[in-house]
């Protein structure tokens, strides 16, 4: 995949209080542990081993309008300026991530088979664009910074690493193609509390 812009980026887009408000919205909510669909051959376990190997983490989901009010501007934003003009007409329910000591997520990509929505918005159509937002003061955490592979792979396999280290400014909005492979990486101080938000459209052409 070469595009001229591989994510667009906000910076503190979203003010202190708001962040707070949503962090204790989220907070309130029934927090349970990240999952992870595997369609591969495997005894349960067996997924599950691997599931723990390539995320570990805790999220509960949020849908409330006035969340989608304050980054839906910067997502239509994202993507006209940075020239993707994809067709999206429907994000699905927020998801409220909590990542705490040794937390983490590995590299993935959130456009695929896995991801699957019952939802009558949903019918004939597919993640096309991810935004992501920094909730947490980046002085109440370390680690846990999130980076991008703009190679249409895998960055497992690869040993060279031309990452692309993303803003940790409290309020920001990255926006970026739902095929991207990124990561979160583990954090190691502190705990780190972020949204992210799938928009969905038809199928490219």
């Amino acid at each position: 995949m070469i595009l001229s812009n591989y994510y667009w980026q906000f910076e503190g887009a979203l003010s202190k209080q708001i962040c707070k408000r949503i962090i204790k919205l989220g907070l309130s909510k029934k927090v349970k542990k990240s999952k992870i669909e595997f369609f591969t051959d495997g005894s349960p376990k067996e997924k599950a081993n691997a599931a723990g190997r390539k995320r570990d983490s805790s999220q509960a989901f949020l849908n409330n309008s006035w969340i989608y009010t304050n980054i839906h501007p910067a997502t239509h934003a994202a993507n006209k300026s940075a020239g993707w003009n994809y067709q999206w007409d429907w994000t699905e329910d927020i998801q409220f991530g909590v990542y705490k000591k040794n937390q983490f997520y590995g590299w993935h990509t959130d456009q695929g088979v896995e991801h699957t929505n019952s939802n009558r918005n949903a019918v004939g159509k597919m993640r096309k664009l991810t935004s992501s937002v920094q909730l947490s003061d980046p002085d109440t955490y370390e680690g846990g910074g999130i980076q991008l592979d703009p190679r249409d792979d895998d960055p497992d396999l690869y040993e060279k690493k031309p990452f692309i280290d993303l803003s940790r400014k409290q309020g920001t909005i990255i926006c970026f193609p739902a095929n991207l492979w990124h990561r979160a990486m583990p954090v190691t101080k502190g705990t780190r509390y972020s949204l992210t938000l799938w928009h969905w459209g038809y199928p490219f052409r």
